[in-house]
């Protein structure tokens, strides 16, 4: 929420708090003064530039939308003097979605009595072990 006042007599611009949104509300009160013209209303928002070095020509992607995502850290954002003041553009292509595959995977064994076999026969081998070891040294 933001309130402010409008005037002849200034240049009529307010600065929000950065914030993402598909709609605003203005609300004007103008109690008993005398009715306002608006001319027209202009919204605008941060224009978003992003640098990068690219040494060899290839098919770059860019990705984005992962809120969980790891934060890239590059060296180039510790020599912002070395950036070049004319910067060639990049064309960008199409935006693709990329659906997330929801198929459940599978587990490694899913059969509970090949489980219960396998640990059976650890179960013997160790034992197999234990009293070979008892038997040895009884001998001794």
């Amino acid at each position: 929420m933001f309130i402010g006042t409008l005037s002849s007599l200034e240049n009529n611009q307010f600065n929000f708090k950065s914030t993402i949104a598909k709609q605003f509300k203005l609300s004007i009160t103008n109690n008993d003064n005398t009715p306002l013209t608006i001319g027209n209303v202009r919204v605008e928002g941060y224009t978003h530039t992003l640098t990068a070095r690219f040494t060899e020509p290839a098919n770059y992607f860019l990705l984005y939308g992962n809120a969980s995502a790891q934060h890239p850290s590059y060296d180039l954002n510790y020599f912002k003097e070395n950036i070049p003041t004319t910067l060639s553009l990049l064309t960008l292509g199409e935006t693709t979605v990329v659906q997330k595959d929801n198929k459940p995977t599978s587990a490694l064994f899913e059969n509970q009595a090949f489980l219960w076999g396998i640990m059976g026969i650890v179960i013997l081998i160790l034992g197999w072990f234990s009293l070979k070891m008892l038997h040895g040294m009884k001998q001794e």
